[in-house]
């Protein structure tokens, strides 16, 4: 009974201490306290990752201000690459059995893509302006793909589409490799990381850009075959 008696003075007091005004007072401020320097931290951190992004933003604009016309002619060769490989590749029309030009052409394109990559490590190699004009000049290879496969063809027969697909794999090879050299070349050994990744990134977008329009186009002379 003692012990009982005993447990009920302990609750009854420890309520009574809880809601006393020195209590009450004393939490309010450590409460206060813990508030304030939750918000001081958390405004620090706030801080110290905006500087980290400004710093990020201002050293790639930094590196891509250096190497801007190689990214732009990566973009604009694998864009122009995957706008008509695979995909109008292999939908050429041909009088070969059991689709053996697309075959054909995809090999051709790889055997030619492989021999451009392997001509990056000669002497020549393109300057950056040259590199900007060749890229635009393979845009050429896109309608004279297109009348290949379009209109009954327009121009018929297997010679022309296997001349622009060497063509397209050559350059494809050589004029993707030579800028991601000559990156490497152009910047200190502190930001060749830094352009590497900006590299790569435009040569993800020229890619993703140039699948993109292929499905149209694609989807496009698909629905013209399949009215004829």
């Amino acid at each position: 009974i003692n012990a009982e008696y005993g447990e009920l003075v302990c609750l009854v007091l420890h309520r009574q201490v809880r809601h006393s005004s020195f209590i009450k007072h004393y939490a309010a401020g450590r409460t206060n306290e813990s508030k304030e320097g939750s918000e001081m931290e958390l405004a620090s951190k706030t801080t110290s990752l905006m500087s980290t992004i400004k710093d990020g933003m201002k050293l790639r604009i930094g590196v891509a201000r250096k190497i801007w016309k190689l990214m732009l002619g990566i973009l604009n060769v694998y864009f122009t690459t995957f706008l008509l490989y695979p995909g109008l590749t292999s939908v050429v029309n041909s009088t070969w059995p059991d689709g053996w030009v697309a075959v054909v052409l995809i090999t051709a394109f790889n055997l030619a893509d492989f021999m451009g990559t392997m001509a990056t490590g000669c002497r020549y190699r393109l300057s950056e302006n040259m590199l900007l004009v060749a890229g635009v000049a393979r845009w050429l290879l896109i309608p004279t793909l297109l009348l290949c496969v379009v209109g009954g063809p327009v121009i018929p027969g297997e010679v022309v589409p296997l001349l622009v697909i060497l063509v397209l794999g050559f350059t494809t090879g050589h004029m993707g490799s030579t800028p991601m050299c000559g990156a490497a070349k152009k910047l200190p050994p502190s930001e060749r990381e830094m352009g590497g990744n900006l590299m790569t990134m435009m040569m993800l977008l020229g890619m993703s850009l140039g699948s993109t329009v292929a499905l149209v186009i694609n989807g496009s002379v698909g629905a013209e075959s399949g009215m004829e």
